[in-house]
Formats: C-alpha cells, sequence, structure tokens
C-alpha cells in the first residue's frame, strides 16, 4: 500500500538519479530526464515495517540503456523515514523479464544514511556495468527488521537538469510500476514520470571487443592486433568474428577473414627401400610422397647434394619414382646412402636422407 508521512493513503511515484561512469571518466552530466517543475514531496511510497507489521509495497523504474557500455556507479533517491528508528533502504537493479523486474543484478547500499524524519535526497553506491540498449530496473527494499519497526518514503524530485543535460546517451524510460505484496503482478503507476540518470562519459574512452573470436585479438589504440601467441592457420580456421563498440557509440560487426599463404611441405616418405642385387638399371624401388600443411599442393622430387648424398650418383628419379642407375651387386656393397628433395608448387621444399638396402640373391 502507498502512505504519506502523515500516514494517509496517496499516489506514490519516485524519480531516480543513477550515475553512470565509463573507465576514463570526466566531467559528469546529466544523460536522461523528463523533467518539468515538479516540486518535492507530492508523492510518496512506503516500504518497510509500519506496527508491526511489513508493508510489502515494491516500487521500481525502468529504463533501456544508449548504445555503448556503461558502469552505474551511483543512484540518488529522495527519501525520509517513518517510524521510531531510521530506516536502512537498499536499492537493486534488476535484469527485464518480459517488461517487469526479472533477477537481481547488483545491490546498491546507502552512503549517507540514516534516513531520518527529514526529506533528503540520498547516495547509494555500488558498480554495474550495462549491456548497450538493454532494459533493466531499479527495486526499493529495506534493510530493516520487525524489530525496528521503521519504513521510508520515496519521493519525486526535480534536479533542476538543464534542457540539453537531459538525453545526451540515449536512455529511455520504461515506466514506474509497483508490487503491492511478494510474489503479486507489477503494476502501473505514474507512467508520465521519469528516471533521473546523470553520466561521468570518457570521450577517451576506447573502443572494446566482443563476439565469438574476441579472446585472439587486441585493441591498441584505433588498430586491431592479434593477440601474441595466437596463430592463424588458413587450413585450421578461414574466419573470425569480432564486434567493435565504442563507448557511448556504435556496435559494428566484423569478419575477418584469413588469407591462404603457401607453406612449405614438412616430411618426404618413400613406400619402399630394398632393391635385389643384380637388377637392371631402371629398376624402381619405389614411390616418394610429401607432407604439406596445404592441401591439394604438387611436388616435384630431385636427387640434392648435402649430408647422406654420398651414392646420389646410382639413382634416379622419374615423376615421383626412385629408380636405380645401375647393376648392384650385394657382395660388393649392400647399403646406399641417398638424399632427396620435394619442392612444391610454390617452390618451398623439405629434404631427407634415405637408406636402400640392396638384398641378396641365390
Amino acid at each position: 500500500m502507498f502512505r504519506s508521512l502523515a500516514c494517509s493513503v496517496a499516489l506514490a511515484a519516485a524519480a531516480l538519479l543513477f550515475t553512470v561512469a565509463t573507465a576514463e571518466a570526466q566531467s559528469q552530466q546529466y544523460v536522461y530526464g523528463n523533467y518539468g517543475t515538479v516540486a518535492t514531496s507530492i508523492f510518496s511510497a512506503t516500504v518497510g515495517y509500519v506496527n508491526g507489521i511489513q508493508n510489502n509495497t515494491l516500487v521500481s523504474q525502468g529504463f533501456t540503456t544508449g548504445t555503448g557500455q556503461w558502469d552505474i556507479k551511483q543512484i540518488d533517491v529522495a527519501l525520509a523515514a517513518s517510524g521510531v528508528n531510521p530506516t536502512a533502504p537498499k536499492i537493486y537493479l534488476f535484469d527485464d523479464k518480459a517488461g517487469v523486474p526479472g533477477n537481481i543484478l547488483s545491490e546498491y547500499s546507502i552512503a549517507n544514511g540514516p534516513v531520518t524524519n527529514s526529506k533528503g535526497t540520498f547516495f547509494f553506491t555500488g558498480s554495474y556495468v550495462t549491456s548497450p540498449s538493454t532494459n533493466y530496473w531499479l527495486v526499493t527494499s529495506d534493510a530493516n527488521s520487525i524489530a525496528q519497526q521503521s519504513s521510508f518514503e520515496w519521493y519525486l524530485e526535480d534536479t533542476g537538469a538543464t534542457p540539453s543535460q537531459r538525453n545526451s546517451s540515449g536512455f529511455s524510460y520504461l515506466g514506474t510500476k509497483v508490487q503491492n505484496f511478494s510474489g503479486a503482478a507489477w503494476t502501473d503507476t505514474f507512467s508520465g514520470l521519469s528516471i533521473r540518470v546523470s553520466s561521468a562519459t570518457a570521450a577517451s574512452a576506447g573502443p572494446v571487443l566482443s563476439g565469438t573470436d574476441a579472446s585472439a585479438f587486441e585493441i591498441v589504440g584505433n588498430a586491431l592486433y592479434l593477440k601474441a601467441g595466437v596463430a592463424l592457420d588458413y587450413e585450421t580456421k578461414t574466419t573470425y568474428a569480432v564486434t567493435v563498440s565504442v563507448p557511448q557509440g556504435n556496435s559494428v560487426p566484423y569478419t575477418l577473414t584469413v588469407t591462404n599463404v603457401n607453406e612449405a611441405p614438412t616430411n618426404v616418405a618413400l613406400s619402399a627401400s630394398t632393391v635385389a642385387e643384380n637388377q637392371s638399371s631402371g629398376t624402381t624401388i619405389g614411390t616418394l610422397s610429401t607432407t604439406d600443411p596445404d592441401a591439394g599442393d604438387t611436388f616435384t622430387y630431385s636427387l640434392v647434394s648435402g649430408l647422406g648424398s654420398a651414392d646420389n650418383a646410382s639413382f634416379m628419379i622419374v615423376g615421383n619414382q626412385l629408380k636405380t642407375a645401375a647393376s648392384f651387386d650385394y657382395e660388393t656393397k649392400n647399403a646406399y646412402s641417398i638424399r632427396v628433395r620435394s619442392t612444391d608448387a610454390g617452390g618451398l621444399f623439405t629434404e631427407k636422407t634415405f637408406t636402400v638396402s640392396v638384398t641378396n640373391v641365390n
């Protein structure tokens, strides 16, 4: 139920002023408010315990954030206490569930309490970074126990912001709602009233990365960089999705495409490495093949000088076939060392040494 300080039944409404800040806060300014010449103390709502009975009325005001991320640091409310003991109200930030308060996201505690019978503006401090263009609700509650027998009154208050201060960041008003007892439906009241929002803007605050692949990148100055230790591989992943959001500005999604770059082959294999003695020159020993990160690449094979190439002259390569260039005699020599190079279509290569064994024939 709604009560004035004199305990007569009255309509209720509330005006909130909440402070939001980005990481590099500068001058404070109002960013939203449906301001008029409303005098203070016209309306009030009672929350807490009165004469041993809990007044379960909760009052909430909803708002939609503008673009960019905002850190809500402070909520200002005009309050006065009723009862014999000071009261300790709290303000809670809720998410939106189908147009009414949903779940608690953050709690704001009074910084300049306690609230007394003298009406004044009280500051509730905390911190919560809101998402861009998202609905939220601010809800009042009381921290007292039944033994304290007190409650507080919530007033509409004109903070005197100028027209140029009233909507510089795109916040908008969702409405004022009340809940008469726990679990009851939230109902509309005073739809023409507005929350009061102030903001510490950050003109120099940098953009923020989000999206599926944001963890792979970072922004330095006004440039996007791949983070140290992150490697891009076209064969594994060809696109990356990131969104760049500028505080109090636009959020733009980007798809970053990885282009393919020729990579060197990594290994050469020979299907067989033995040949019987007394075979004629030109006998096929085995087939050469290559491992390469680039699917579908083509390769040429050659015998090259270097470590392990001592017997290259006794062999030849035709296409991808290793063949003899002489007839071998097991009793004279039964092991030959050759060095093979595999070169891909882009000119990159790898080399490997093989030992060819000559088998004895009776």
